[in-house]
């Protein structure tokens, strides 16, 4: 079951996040900053437990960005991440925002739920600065 995330998920959501960070699959993030944004939170709850859950941080009117799409492995191959990927898209949609974006390795699924690798010929650049 889909849903905005609560307050009680917030201890599920950080578990989630650090376990997938420690995987290399998404950014580590302080418990502190999850609470601060948890109303940015999906989550979908399978047998009353939170299997997954992603973000949609809104910058401005013109961009926003999935964050931290995690699915639990046992859950993997089900449809929860497109699910979770569509509510952000939806949200994005009905606030009128411009663009969204992901950083992902998952790029097939990202693919399928309608996103591309470029805009308009426009390539993303990245910058790292603490290697």
């Amino acid at each position: 079951m889909l849903r905005k995330a609560k307050i009680e998920d917030l201890d599920s959501i950080y578990k989630l996040i650090s376990d997938a960070a420690k995987k290399g699959k998404v950014l580590k993030r302080p418990k502190s900053e999850i609470k601060q944004v948890l109303s940015s939170f999906y989550v979908w709850v399978e047998d009353k437990e939170v299997a997954g859950c992603v973000s949609l941080e809104i910058y401005n009117k013109k961009l926003s960005e999935v964050r931290s799409l995690v699915v639990l492995p046992k859950y993997q191959g089900m449809g929860i991440g497109s699910k979770l990927i569509q509510a952000c898209v939806n949200e994005a949609k009905a606030k009128e925002i411009y663009e969204v974006l992901a950083v992902t390795d998952k790029i097939s699924l990202f693919e399928k739920m309608g996103f591309s690798k470029q805009l308009k010929g426009q390539w993303p650049l990245f910058l790292r600065l603490n290697p």
